[in-house]
């Protein structure tokens, strides 16, 4: 029976209080007496007070409260309590409310004149720290006026930061815990939300002192579109073993990943990697590597200039060089640059008579046997084999430090390698002005 009469009472309370609600659109709670004419919800206690909801907020401009990001826009007003003393941009515990961030309003008065910017510097300029050792950090407020120059100190976490690299006390002191790199930040509390990060490498304890390249099959050379493993062979062992690894000369050739060191050729000739240590000591090694074409058929040779050896293949009745002659052992001159900044000798025609060694089997072709060759590639050569050149061939000339550069798909350019004793160059009538790599022909002693 007494449970009727409570839902009964429910029943009947239940739309006298909504029906107040809508008619007057204002409620007081905690007195009979009307509400305040200014306010829609009028709380009244002499020993109670308003219970907020209890949340930790992590960083004053992210919203947090909702996995939907545009909830956020229509939140503003939205008042809790911060529980979590660390918050980033913010005031430690107290009471904030979102307007685009968080603004903190645990009662503080505002700030006079509000922090516009923070400065960070460091003892000596240092933006490293050994693990197990420390580095002072220093915060500037702008404007020196400011009414609260007073700063918290954190350290910041992300997926790609691992915790526990570095901590930071209350004075901006960075102890460094192991090796990585680490952000710090300092954030005004003075409810502006301004702050400033610093970023900083955790170094570790024993700093590389030797460094040196090689490949895990111990050879220098890699086939157009295969791969080459590259080891750095670091010193001390305890050292830390980061790496970054870039190509620093021949880039058309191949590329190397930047923190794998695999290389990868892409194009016929000679490049160099660079391996440079990441623990702060800057130590670096290169490595050079030929990269050679694909496919390597069978019947390829391999022949001597002086102190180099070359890869050659004969089409039709004459064996074609498979590269550019860029170190044969006659006298030359480096004299230009290509624009995509890989060093090629190139020769004038005095030189190039000089460029190949007759005595050891090697000569300049002539125009005869560069029209051969372009008969042969257009007419009876199989796919592989005009790979097999065509990946070779340097197409261009310079003339008065002008680049003139042919298309790589064009047999023609073979052209570009064949001489005659008036210095002109095949059909092209090129005079001795020009400037050209050399290709050479093999035909024994």
């Amino acid at each position: 029976m007494k449970m009727k009469k409570k839902m009964m009472f429910l029943f009947l309370l239940f739309p006298m209080i909504f029906g107040t609600a809508d008619l007057y659109a204002q409620v007081t709670i905690g007195s009979d007496d009307e509400p305040h004419s200014g306010a829609i919800l009028d709380l009244r206690s002499d020993n109670k007070g308003l219970k907020l909801p209890t949340v930790s907020l992590t960083d004053t401009a992210d919203f947090q409260l909702s996995p939907n990001q545009s909830a956020a826009a229509s939140a503003i007003g939205m008042t809790v309590y911060n529980t979590n003393d660390d918050i980033i941009g913010g005031r430690g515990q107290g009471i904030y409310i979102w307007n685009g961030t968080w603004i903190y309003s645990g009662g503080a008065p505002k700030a006079e004149t509000p922090v516009s910017k923070i400065i960070i510097t460091s003892d000596e300029n240092l933006n490293s720290v050994e693990a197990g050792g420390t580095l002072q950090l220093t915060d500037s407020i702008v404007p020196a006026n400011a009414s609260n120059k007073n700063v918290t100190w954190s350290v910041l976490w992300s997926g790609s930061v691992t915790a526990g690299k570095a901590t930071v006390d209350n004075e901006g002191l960075v102890t460094g815990l192991k090796p990585g790199n680490v952000t710090v930040r300092a954030s005004a509390i003075d409810g502006s939300g301004v702050s400033k990060d610093f970023t900083l490498s955790v170094l570790p304890t024993t700093m590389v002192t030797g460094l040196s390249i090689s490949s895990e099959t111990g050879e220098d050379t890699v086939a157009a579109g295969r791969t080459l493993q590259l080891v750095a062979e670091i010193t001390p062992d305890e050292a830390s073993r980061a790496i970054k690894w870039e190509v620093i000369a021949g880039n058309t050739y191949l590329t190397v990943g930047g923190a794998t060191g695999v290389v990868t050729g892409t194009a016929v000739g000679t490049a160099t990697v660079q391996a440079t240590t990441l623990d702060g000591s800057n130590k670096t090694a290169t490595f050079d590597i030929r990269v050679t074409a694909l496919p390597l058929l069978s019947g390829t040779q391999t022949r001597t200039m002086g102190a180099n050896s070359y890869y050659t293949y004969k089409y039709g009745d004459t064996e074609w060089m498979l590269e550019v002659s860029l170190e044969g052992t006659a006298t030359y001159t480096t004299l230009f640059n290509e624009p995509d900044g890989i060093p090629y000798n190139y020769y004038t025609y005095a030189q190039a008579l000089n460029a190949c060694i007759n005595a050891e089997g090697w000569y300049l072709p002539t125009p005869a046997q560069g029209t051969a060759l372009v008969n042969y590639l257009n007419n009876f050569a199989t796919p592989d084999e005009k790979i097999l050149m065509l990946l070779t061939v340097v197409g261009g000339y310079y003339n008065n430090s002008v680049w003139v550069k042919a298309g790589y798909s064009r047999l023609q350019d073979m052209y570009l390698f064949t001489w005659n004793t008036s210095g002109a160059v095949s059909v092209y009538q090129y005079t001795t002005d020009y400037c050209f790599p050399v290709k050479c022909v093999y035909l024994g002693q």
